[in-house]
């Protein structure tokens, strides 16, 4: 049984929990901890045969900065990926929010990460 009301579970997996936003505690390069967070989006029209999803994951670079990896395409494969870099936490986090918020006006629903196999 699909856990998520916003999405149908005739056209919806049931490997997701109920959460769309994901985050674990990681040590960075200095020791100190850090926040990884990850959102997973899905947009899902049968009648035109659109089934497309869109990940974005924050997580600590090498040189002691953050990076926001976008991970966007038709569900099934590994679609295309975009790294953007930046200095703190706190750039990365407005603009994950700000793209979530345009994907979510666009028909983009929230989902929880599929568990590991």
């Amino acid at each position: 049984m699909n856990q998520i009301q916003s999405i149908d579970s005739q056209y919806e997996l049931d490997f997701f929990d109920a959460y769309s936003y994901h985050h674990s505690i990681v040590k960075n390069r200095g020791g100190a901890l850090s926040i990884r967070s990850e959102i997973h989006l899905r947009k899902l029209i049968p009648s035109r045969n659109m089934h497309r999803f869109y990940r974005f994951k924050i997580e600590p670079d090498l040189l002691g900065g953050f990076q926001l990896i976008r991970n966007w395409g038709r569900i099934g494969t590994f679609g295309q990926v975009k790294i953007e870099y930046f200095s703190d936490n706190r750039a990365a986090l407005k603009r994950c929010r700000c793209l979530q918020a345009q994907k979510i006006a666009r028909g983009y629903v929230p989902v929880a990460p599929a568990k590991a196999l």
